[in-house]
């Protein structure tokens, strides 16, 4: 079946493109390391917040801080504590 072997393979190709970019996003992210970077706060529930990192795009989960007070849609700033785009590892702090 011909449309099932297409569809079958644009999945993978956008499985693909999806992990080239990611990996070009943490070789960037690798520089800052230790650093402060930009976040805006998208979701925040009682055990997590969802950010969204500004100046990549990029979306991750944090877990709730006491210290956090701000609202979705507010800025906050996250310390980039480890990067390896070869290992796709990426871990915020706040």
């Amino acid at each position: 079946n011909y449309s099932a072997r297409i569809s079958s393979t644009q999945s993978r190709a956008n499985m693909i493109y999806q992990q080239r970019n990611r990996y070009w996003v943490l070789k960037f992210l690798e520089k800052s390391i230790g650093k402060k970077v930009e976040a805006l706060i998208i979701i925040k529930g009682p055990k997590r917040i969802h950010i969204l990192l500004t100046s990549v795009l990029l979306e991750y989960d944090l877990p709730a801080s006491q210290a956090i007070s701000a609202s979705p849609g507010d800025l906050v700033p996250v310390r980039v504590a480890k990067v390896n785009a070869l290992s796709n590892i990426l871990k915020l702090e706040w």
